[in-house]
C-alpha cells in the first residue's frame, strides 16, 4: 500500500476485487484501518464490469448466482465468505476464479457462434483475437495469458496445417508471460495453472487427465498453500462438467432469457450444494509444506517415471 497524490493506491484483491495492477481508493488511514470513500480503476475494467454486472443482473435468479457469475466472468469476486471458504477448503477455490477451463469454454463458445458469421478455417483464430481482447479487459490474469497463447497457437497452427507439440507450446507460453511480467514468477496462480495444464498434457484422457492435473499441481499447492484437500481428485470430477454446463447455460441466457436463465440457476444450486455437502463432512486435509529443492525434484522423478511408462508401453 501507497500514498499517491492524497490517494491510498491498494493491491487488486478480494475487496475490491478489480483484476487489475492496482485499484485507487480515496479514504482515510488511520493506524492499520483504511476507511474507503470512494474507488476507481483503470477505463477499460469499468465499463466492461459494469456492462457484464448489468447483464447478469437481468439473468440471474439470486445474488449467490450472480455474485458466482460475475467472479468467473470478470474476476470480480463479491461472494459471501461462507462460500469462498467452502470452495477454497474443497480445493475447489480454482472454480472461482477465471482459469484456463473458463477460458477454453468462452473459447468453445465463440468458435460456435463465430461459425454462422465467418469461413470455417479462420473461427479459431478470430476466435484467439477475441480471447486476447477478453485477456486485457480482465486484466491479463497468468492463468488467461497461458491459456490464451496456447489457443492462439493451436489455431495458427491448424490454419497452417502444421502440427503442434503441447508441451513445446507450454514452455513457449511460460516463457512469453515471464518476459512480459517478470515478477509472474513469484505468483501461486501462475505455477499452479502451468503445472496442472502440464500434467493435463503428459496424461491424456477424461480422467488420466485430471490425475495428471493433481499429481503435478500437488507439490506447488502445498508450498504455496501447505495443505490439499483429500476431495480435490473426486470432486473435480463432478464439479467441472457441472461448471461446464453452468457457464454454457450463462451464456446462454444472456442472449436468451427463456429457458437459459432457469437451467443457468439449476447447475449452479446444484454446484453449490455439493461444494457445501464436501465442505460440511470436514475431511482433514494433507499439511505439508514442502521447499523449493523438495518440490524440483518430485516434479523432475514424476515426469521421469511418466516418460518411462510411456516408453514401455509404446515398445
Amino acid at each position: 500500500m501507497k500514498a499517491r497524490s492524497g490517494d491510498i493506491t491498494v493491491l487488486a484483491g478480494d475487496r475490491p476485487a478489480f483484476p487489475r495492477d492496482e485499484v485507487v481508493v480515496r479514504g482515510a488511514l488511520r493506524n492499520d484501518t483504511l476507511r474507503v470513500y470512494e474507488a476507481y480503476v483503470k477505463k477499460g475494467v469499468k465499463w466492461f464490469y459494469e456492462a457484464v454486472s448489468k447483464l447478469l443482473l437481468k439473468r440471474t435468479l439470486s445474488e449467490e448466482q450472480y455474485a458466482f457469475a460475475l467472479s468467473v466472468v470478470t474476476g470480480v469476486r463479491e461472494l459471501k465468505w461462507e462460500v469462498k471458504e467452502a470452495f477454497y477448503r474443497t480445493g475447489m477455490g480454482h472454480i472461482l476464479a477465471i482459469s484456463g477451463l473458463h477460458v477454453g469454454i468462452i473459447f468453445l463458445a465463440l468458435v460456435v457462434i463465430l461459425r454462422f458469421v465467418i469461413p470455417g478455417v479462420y473461427v479459431p483464430v478470430v476466435a484467439s483475437a477475441v480471447v486476447w481482447i477478453y485477456a486485457y479487459l480482465v486484466g491479463f490474469l497468468p492463468s488467461v495469458v497461458r491459456a490464451a497463447t496456447l489457443l492462439t497457437a493451436f489455431s495458427v497452427a491448424s490454419l497452417l496445417s502444421k502440427p503442434v507439440k503441447p508441451l513445446n507450446v507450454l514452455a513457449l507460453s511460460l516463457l512469453l508471460s515471464l518476459m512480459v511480467k517478470p515478477l509472474w514468477a513469484f505468483s501461486p496462480s501462475l505455477w499452479l495453472s502451468y503445472s496442472a495444464v502440464a500434467g493435463l498434457f503428459v496424461l491424456r484422457g477424461k480422467v488420466g487427465a485430471l490425475f495428471g492435473a493433481s499429481l503435478f499441481s500437488i507439490p506447488f499447492a502445498l508450498k504455496y498453500f501447505g495443505r490439499f484437500a483429500v476431495l480435490y481428485v473426486p470432486l473435480n470430477l463432478i464439479v467441472i462438467p457441472l461448471m461446464t454446463a453452468f457457464m454454457y447455460s450463462q451464456i446462454l441466457a444472456l442472449l436468451l432469457p427463456y429457458p437459459f436463465t432457469y437451467s443457468a440457476a439449476f447447475f449452479y444450486n446444484l454446484l453449490e450444494w455439493i461444494v457445501l455437502k464436501a465442505y460440511s463432512l470436514n475431511l482433514p486435509a494433507l499439511h505439508l509444506t514442502p521447499g523449493w529443492l523438495s518440490v524440483v525434484i518430485y516434479v523432475v522423478l514424476l515426469s521421469l517415471l511418466l516418460m518411462w511408462l510411456r516408453c514401455r508401453t509404446t515398445s
